[in-house]
């Protein structure tokens, strides 16, 4: 197959490789989990950075127990 044209979901299927586990991991010609990531409405959301609240007094904790 792979020698006459790209590999297809279908062909993977002619292959005997089960779907319901194997699309997560592989890119076909035809399927790409990634490029269905850039048509979703949380993008800007997943993209941005996570706001973290810092902690003041924990190196001083540390320092007084003589953690790391």
């Amino acid at each position: 197959m792979r020698r006459f044209r790209k590999l297809k979901l279908e062909d993977l299927g002619k292959l005997h490789i089960p779907m319901n586990r194997a699309k997560y991991f592989v890119i076909t010609a035809d399927h790409n989990v990634s490029l269905n990531l850039l048509d979703s409405p949380h993008l800007k959301q997943a993209a941005s950075p996570k706001h973290e609240q810092l902690e003041l007094f924990s190196a001083v904790q540390s320092a007084r127990v003589g953690e790391l």
